[in-house]
């Protein structure tokens, strides 16, 4: 089993849990090579299965030659390597989940010790259950096809989905000459789905219900629909946006309605202050898929990153780490063209969904793909910690990873495209095809027994 080592330019924030030990770290002598000062070892990140060590020195200056680098776990040795003398993440794998495993490494320098490192304990996350209790319900489909394209949990009883849905009363005129518009959204109250129409008011005072592709909610008085129209709890408010974006958003993420991200096609992505809409430059054409923020950097503030691909394409794709100052390209090395998915449970590790499932922490030069799952499309990938991760996708694609081992649920012909997940609840939206479009909107909610 082997440590792969890896040179850290910026490392982020951990939660992880620590313990000191006493091993001594005074530096010992190598012939007449100058020691390294100081050797820290702290626990940085850990999934049921993983470990990531950081690795800091104080090097003697002007001391350029490599040392040797031995990692321990539970007293034995597990790896050997060359060792720079700089800050350098290590990473252990094929662990136990909800262990506790004890680490410290020594530096050798011309086959002399130079220093031990102090000692860290790690615990592994435990496992979740795979156990669900599954509902469906299908909407519309009779005037036209019905779809879901996103949907937000603000609790287990006040769910949204957005689309469009048309239904056997919409779209011809009722008895008063008026024509009936196909609805744009639904609402869950922990009995029952409400159809609703989410209305976008004009300059001019026109109303428009149209489709909607993109929800975010902070609350249940705080919902973001498309970018432009804003619940406040009472009334739906429609915001002047100024920025020439598109029709449509794509995907939305913030922190708090006066920090919030939009993107969309043609490499289009936007923030709002609470105030006003300002302009990203991607410096690409590419559909935006999806973004989303976790964790912090080293300045306090969430690390945001989206996808950008077009898929069945051979157009490329793009991973973006967003900033208010511009937008900057991450390593895309070992991805496929079409990708539409991105989540991240600590702005550490992000996982890509698309033509596969992808991970990668610290955005590394390549990208993993994850096997011993469906070759199936995958729409969506969304979770809440490394122990509870969901996938959805074509052919019903709908995939739990625990920490451990992946459980498949796909049982339907149904196209996922939204998902989300909070506590013990997901929700998946989408469309059943009938033939070659779509026929009635599809929703399934999932609760861990």
């Amino acid at each position: 089993m082997k440590i792969r080592l890896s040179f850290v330019i910026c490392l982020f924030p951990f939660f992880i849990f620590l313990m000191s030990c006493q091993r001594s770290t005074e530096p010992l002598p190598a012939n007449n090579r100058p020691p390294i000062k100081k050797v820290h070892l702290t626990a940085e990140d850990a999934s049921c299965t993983e470990a990531w060590l950081k690795l800091t020195t104080e090097n003697p200056e002007n001391d350029s030659l490599n040392y040797q680098l031995t990692l321990y776990r539970n007293e034995q040795a597990i790896d050997t390597m060359l060792f720079s003398g700089k800050d350098t993440l290590l990473y252990d794998r094929d662990l136990q989940p909800s262990k506790s495993y004890m680490y410290f490494a020594r530096i050798y320098a011309d086959n002399q010790l130079a220093a031990i490192s102090d000692t860290v304990t790690v615990t592994t996350l435990d496992t979740t259950s795979h156990d669900f209790e599954w509902q469906s319900w299908e909407f519309g489909g009779v005037h036209g096809s019905s779809y879901f394209n996103d949907v937000a949990i603000i609790d287990e009883n006040d769910i949204w989905a957005v689309g469009e849905i048309h239904t056997a009363e919409t779209d011809q005129y009722d008895s008063s000459g008026n024509w009936v518009q196909p609805y744009n959204a639904a609402h869950w109250d922990g009995e029952k789905w409400e159809l609703e129409r989410v209305p976008y008011v004009d300059e001019k005072g026109n109303v428009w219900i149209t489709p909607i592709y993109s929800i975010f909610a902070f609350s249940a008085n705080d919902i973001w629909f498309e970018g432009g129209i804003h619940w406040n709890g009472s009334k739906f408010i429609s915001l002047k946006m100024n920025i020439n974006f598109p029709s449509h958003v794509n995907k939305i993420w913030g922190t708090s309605s006066s920090d919030l991200y939009i993107v969309g096609n043609d490499g289009l992505i936007a923030h709002y202050d609470g105030k006003e809409w300002t302009r990203i430059a991607s410096g690409m054409n590419l559909k935006i898929q999806d973004i989303y923020g976790a964790g912090n950097d080293k300045n306090g503030t969430p690390i945001v990153c989206a996808i950008a691909s077009n898929p069945f394409t051979a157009d490329g794709n793009a991973v973006i780490e967003i900033k208010k100052t511009g937008a900057f390209f991450q390593p895309n090395g070992g991805l496929p063209y079409s990708l539409t998915g991105i989540w991240s449970p600590n702005g550490k590790r992000w996982y890509l969904s698309g033509d596969g499932i992808y991970r990668n922490y610290g955005f590394s030069k390549n990208w993993q793909a994850i096997k011993d799952v469906p070759a199936i499309y995958s729409e969506a990938i969304r979770g809440t910690a490394y122990n509870n991760i969901f996938v959805v996708g074509h052919f019903g694609l709908l995939l739990h990873w625990n920490g451990y081992s992946w459980k498949d649920f796909t049982d339907k012909n149904v196209v996922y495209y939204g998902l989300a997940v909070k506590g013990n609840t997901i929700v998946a939206v989408g469309t059943v095809p009938e033939g070659i479009v779509a026929g009635p909107a599809a929703i399934l909610i999932g609760k861990r027994k």
